[in-house]
């Protein structure tokens, strides 16, 4: 994970990305203190780097992306990320690395409701998209999709976050493997609500086929 590495595999990805006729690549740029690259921002500024050297030739837009998620004392961890917001082309985090109530590994985090009500206003403030990589187990209890959602309604911000996605979404939910598993009105009711809500969908067929899959559970792929 150095600078030399970084921008030798961005270009050469882009390079056959744009030899195969890709026109657009959305990329998630991890931004984080624990990466000791230029202090956080090292990925992100070649990632830029990579963005104006293909300029004209690929659109590559670059994501600010939380992959530990956020603690509740790291306050230089928020600043940093929040300054790579101002500098990416759009937002991505992982909420579920902030779920203390599903996940015994997310000691000192700041939870799940609260990531959703500071990356929302990130979002809508900065006019910025925003990824989040949810519902990834194949699990029938798993709802971060339907959390996402409630969370629109609850922070108040449906109305922006439906006019500020009126050409393309401005939030996206990325995966949303899990309500695969869910009874067929409850995944109906979800589907409706993110139309409603202009919730985009990105599926990952290839992410998908390497997903951890519990094995206590019998359920649809």
């Amino acid at each position: 994970y150095t600078r030399p590495s970084l921008s030798e595999r961005m270009g050469r990805f882009l390079a056959e990305s744009e030899a195969c006729g890709v026109k657009r690549v959305d990329s998630f740029i991890d931004v984080t203190s624990d990466i000791p690259l230029a202090g956080g921002l090292g990925a992100l500024e070649v990632a830029l780097e990579a963005k104006r050297t293909f300029a004209g030739r690929i659109d590559f837009r670059v994501g600010a992306f939380a992959p530990f998620g956020f603690l509740r004392d790291a306050e230089r961890d928020l600043e940093l990320f929040k300054n790579a917001i101002d500098l990416a082309d759009f937002i991505a985090t992982s909420p579920e690395r902030d779920d203390d109530s599903f996940y015994d590994a997310s000691p000192g985090h700041i939870g799940l409701p609260t990531h959703f009500d500071w990356t929302l206003q990130w979002a809508v403030s900065r006019r910025k998209p925003i990824h989040y990589h949810l519902d990834q187990q194949v699990n029938p209890n798993e709802r971060g999709t339907e959390a996402l959602l409630d969370a629109v309604e609850r922070t108040g911000l449906t109305e922006r976050v439906v006019a500020l996605g009126e050409r393309e979404p401005l939030v996206w939910a990325v995966h949303s493997i899990s309500p695969s598993t869910y009874p067929a009105v409850r995944r109906e009711k979800l589907a409706a609500r993110m139309a409603e809500l202009r919730i985009g969908l990105v599926c990952c067929p290839s992410a998908a086929l390497s997903m951890r899959k519990l094995p206590i559970f019998d359920a649809p792929i």
